[in-house]
């Protein structure tokens, strides 16, 4: 594993655990097992910085991970589909960066709003996959922003819920099967 990895895996249990105001980079190199210096080579202005990287390179990877899963799909409901199993997929597997990004990730601060802006981005994705490779209205965006945000909280509810324990399977499919029903419900608004 690369410093850089090492560093943004510390950082997000030291920022999801304390929150971004109570940890510090003594924790975050601690937790990332580097020398609190190797922090500020990598990220000059601390926290900060480092908690921008975090928001960039977790959104980048959650928005690599869904565009890849939708890749082998031609039509538009295939492509949801597999958009929200990997969705819930990353989100089960990155756990700790999805409770940051809800808990950290929505203010008036810089950091937060680079991370809004990261957001906006991944909901312009659903909403390119919503108009069938026409250019998105206001209608796809509006109704992507609703999938996301139903998905995402219906998935921190349920892993907070869940507490420190892995999802069951059986939990992993109702929850797919009741946000499916929802997307494939706001298909037909987005039709009209």
């Amino acid at each position: 594993m690369s410093t850089a990895d090492q560093i943004f895996h510390g950082a997000i249990q030291e920022f999801a655990n304390r929150g971004f105001d109570q940890a510090t980079i003594d924790d975050i190199a601690q937790q990332a097992g580097v020398a609190k210096g190797t922090i500020y080579y990598h990220f000059k202005n601390g926290k900060e910085e480092l908690f921008k990287f975090i928001m960039n390179h977790g959104m980048d990877q959650l928005i690599d991970y869904t565009k890849t899963s939708i890749e082998s799909h031609q039509h538009r409901e295939s492509q949801l589909h597999a958009w929200l199993k990997a969705h819930i997929q990353f989100s089960i597997e990155n756990q700790e960066f999805i409770k940051l990004m809800f808990n950290e990730g929505f203010g008036k601060k810089d950091r937060q709003k680079q991370c809004r802006r990261k957001i906006r981005k991944y909901i312009e994705f659903i909403a390119s996959i919503l108009a069938e490779k026409q250019p998105h209205t206001l209608r796809h965006y509006q109704t992507a922003t609703a999938i996301f945000g139903a998905a995402s909280i219906s998935i921190i509810q349920t892993l907070y819920h869940l507490e420190d324990q892995q999802p069951a399977h059986d939990e992993i499919r109702i929850l797919e099967q009741v946000l499916w029903q929802l997307i494939q419900s706001s298909l037909h608004q987005v039709k009209r």
